[in-house]
């Protein structure tokens, strides 16, 4: 109830909601933000918050449209391109996959490891969208290499909107649904779903996800911003 501004920075070509997303995604790691919108991936310091600047800036191959990844030294846009930021005032590019299919596009990406792994979606029949997971190996960022894809079946052909990897395990939203994979194996990933979320409760740091066919699904929530992975029991559904 007492929220109060207390700093930002002006961008030359300031991001704007892309591809139905509401705002531009965005990132934190240490003293620095990362913004992406309009094409662009911004960096921005904010060691001083009432004094934010921005540092450095990458152009797009192409257009963005869904949230990156902040790996070590690596930035992975949904452009498809593996960005260096190593010296933040100057992002470059040292690697680049974009998955088969002119009208594909990556919504979302995540990364673990040497592994990247993009929600992507590709058109299909009369105005449907087919959403998968592609896993890249990035190891030698030269050549990216695509190891493993898997379809994920969402309602009404919506294709899937985000991707998130916490531990072992990869959580993907798609329209009433969520997909957990088992990554145990990146290069072999197991399905632990889907899931038809029905209902959720919640008790201390434990969330129970009543998953229709699914089963239950047991979430340890004790940092909200990062749920993870605690256990699950199949049934005949509820």
């Amino acid at each position: 109830n007492n929220l109060r501004r207390i700093g930002g920075t002006e961008l030359d070509d300031p991001p704007r909601a892309l591809g139905g997303l509401d705002e531009a995604p965005v990132a934190v790691s240490g003293n620095f933000a990362f913004v992406t919108g309009a094409g662009t991936f911004h960096v921005i310091d904010i060691s001083v918050p009432s004094n934010s600047q921005s540092v450095g800036r990458h152009e797009a191959c192409c257009g963005m449209r869904g949230k990156f990844a902040i790996s070590g030294n690596l930035a992975i846009l949904s452009s498809g391109e593996f960005v260096e930021i190593s010296d933040l005032g100057r992002p470059r590019v040292v690697g680049s996959y974009w998955p088969d299919g002119l009208r594909a596009s990556i919504r979302s990406v995540a990364a673990s490891g040497n592994f990247a792994y993009l929600a992507v979606n590709r058109p299909f029949g009369e105005g449907g969208t087919a959403g998968s997971v592609e896993v890249i190996d990035f190891s030698n960022l030269a050549n990216p290499q695509l190891v493993a894809a898997v379809p994920i079946d969402a309602t009404h052909g919506s294709g899937v909107f985000d991707i998130s990897v916490s531990g072992n395990h990869a959580f993907i939203a798609a329209e009433g649904i969520l997909q957990i994979l088992d990554l145990s194996d990146p290069r072999n990933p197991r399905r632990l779903g889907p899931i038809s979320i029905q209902d959720v409760a919640v008790r201390g740091k434990h969330a129970y996800v009543a998953g229709g066919q699914g089963g239950l699904v047991v979430l340890d929530v004790s940092n909200p911003a990062n749920p993870r992975w605690a256990g699950g029991l199949p049934t005949d559904g509820f």
